[in-house]
């Protein structure tokens, strides 16, 4: 059952709206679940096998006759969708993988040697984090002190995709950093994370220099665990000046670039509390 309006309003795509895709049922026969149609519209529309609830999952698995697998087609379709136009998101995959209640880390390096000095450059270190999902945190009415996203991880290269991602992630911009926390970075490899910050600051400079902390010159390489002491000075920091704290870790394929910020400066999309 289709129809192209709702109420008396004819149903159109407003000119704001760069790009509008409608997943919908094709076999919704109920007369109170017609379909609203954007068939005749500038919009793109999809139909789909089933009810409603078989698109939507509005519905739990098994009642109302509501297949599960159907849904997670049409849900694959809208990531898949959103992502190749430019929206932020995890997959699936990531999803699935990244769902877990609470997370205790501890991560801590050590020099092999006993006796005598520590390889130059180097140093041990030992960090801990208690990382839970925001609806975690919510269910057991925790409080968290810092928010951070799931690191993205990107080739040395080019660091703008990622760049973009982790403030994305983090809610937050070049211009509400307040430091950025390095590690893994010497005077020639970190021009791509130079570049990328300033691409994305084109339009409006950094009224202020972005403050650097190179852990690596001040306490050493911590090796494994030095990531997760950038992100516990992030976190030490954040909490001080109420800002969002950058923390970029290089190692010889790859770098990882991630966004902390306290609980009073973030948004809801971030799925990690520490």
């Amino acid at each position: 059952m289709v129809k192209q309006n709702y109420g008396d309003q004819k149903l159109s795509v407003p000119e704001s709206v760069e790009r509008c895709v409608h997943f919908a049922a094709a076999h919704e026969l109920r007369f109170y679940q017609r379909l609203d149609s954007l068939e005749k519209t500038r919009g793109v529309q999809y139909l789909y096998p089933g009810t409603s609830e078989d698109i939507t999952g509005g519905a739990p698995p098994g009642t109302l006759g509501a297949r599960a697998e159907l849904q997670r087609v049409v849900l694959r379709d809208m990531l898949n969708e959103a992502v190749s136009y430019g929206v932020v998101l995890d997959t699936m995959e990531s999803m699935a993988k990244w769902n877990t209640g609470a997370m205790l880390l501890v991560s801590i390096s050590l020099n092999a040697m006993l006796d005598g000095n520590p390889p130059e450059g180097s140093a041990e270190a030992g960090t801990g984090l208690l990382l839970v999902s925001t609806s975690t945190a919510s269910r057991h009415e925790l409080h968290p002190i810092a928010t951070i996203h799931r690191p993205v991880r990107s080739e040395n290269a080019d660091l703008d995709h990622a760049m973009t991602c982790a403030l994305r992630w983090g809610s937050s911009d070049v211009q509400k950093l307040g430091s950025a926390w390095m590690t893994g970075f010497d005077g020639e490899t970190v021009g791509p994370l130079h570049t990328a910050l300033s691409h994305l600051n084109r339009d409006t400079p950094h009224t202020d220099e972005l403050r650097e902390f190179n852990l690596d010159r001040a306490t050493g390489n911590a090796g494994p665990s030095a990531g997760w002491l950038a992100v516990a000075y992030a976190v030490q920091t954040a909490l001080q000046t109420t800002t969002s704290q950058l923390v970029a870790q290089r190692s010889v394929d790859h770098t990882v670039l991630a966004v902390v910020a306290t609980s009073t400066n973030d948004s809801n999309n971030v799925p990690h509390s520490a």
